[in-house]
């Protein structure tokens, strides 16, 4: 197998071979042999000596950028088994500073995919909570609003039922009333001309339906209803018939009057 053995300590080449290892599980012995040339090639530079000790110059910061950069998936157990099987493969070459070089460097590749899967895995569990807490939060806003909304129509409820109870109440008062004036005025010794009393009860009627209408227009506007046309609301269209109807009867009886003076 042809490999080309071209940066100046060949640390980019071993860290590329075991990120791809996928590619030559099935061919351990000479992959073992590549690696075994490019340790023994750059051992001047991963390996060194001085005062008769040697320092194996594999830093970790280099071997963690590379993984952390590497853009595909890499399988923890897969990587550990090519790693044994090459290291079998290396020890029956029985080169022993090759041997420590080779597993000082996979360690360091063990162990920068293993922080990397376990950041990934981390980022993956906390982008799941947020994502749960933002939906939880909306979901609160929706049942809040709702609420809002359910408290408001009930307000809103309330406050009309009180409404046409007034209304009911105000109307039948206000027409006992009416008729109880009349009575009166028509049992009265003194009492006054018919006009006169057609002219009091027209005004009173208009009167007491001005502010029926008026309680009636709140209720519509509390109930938002609003916007909808006076031209379908039946009441006042009512409301325009009684008030033309007293004004003209109030202006005829004013007529009458005028003219007895």
């Amino acid at each position: 197998m042809n490999y080309q053995l071209e940066d100046s300590d060949g640390l980019e080449l071993l860290i590329g071979i075991f990120l791809n290892h996928h590619f030559y599980v099935e061919m351990v012995e000479d992959i073992s042999e590549i690696i075994y040339e490019l340790i023994n090639k750059h051992q001047d530079s991963l390996m060194i000596k001085r005062d008769d000790k040697i320092s194996f110059n594999v830093p970790y910061h280099k071997i963690a950028d590379a993984i952390f950069n590497h853009k595909e998936f890499i399988s923890f157990d897969s990587l550990e088994n090519f790693v044994s099987a090459v290291y079998s493969a290396l020890s029956r070459k029985k080169s022993e500073h090759i041997a420590i070089c080779y597993n000082k460097l996979t360690r360091h590749i063990l162990l920068s995919v293993k922080q990397k899967i376990f950041i990934t895995e981390t980022t993956q569990e906390a982008n799941r909570v947020a994502k749960q807490a933002s939906e939880a939060a909306r979901n609160t806003e929706k049942l809040a609003k709702e609420t809002a909304g359910e408290i408001k129509n009930s307000v809103v409820n309330y406050i009309t039922i009180l409404g046409i109870f007034a209304t009911i109440i105000f109307a039948l008062f206000g027409g006992v009333n009416l008729i109880s004036a009349i009575n009166s005025l028509l049992a009265s010794q003194h009492r006054p001309r018919l006009a006169t009393i057609i002219l009091l009860m027209s005004l009173l009627t208009l009167v007491i339906s001005t502010l029926l209408v008026m309680l009636m227009s709140w209720l519509i506007e509390v109930r938002g209803l609003g916007e909808k046309s006076w031209k379908n609301k039946v009441y006042l269209k009512i409301y325009l018939g009684i008030l033309v109807f007293t004004l003209f009867t109030m202006f005829v009886s004013g007529l009458v009057i005028f003219n007895f003076l």
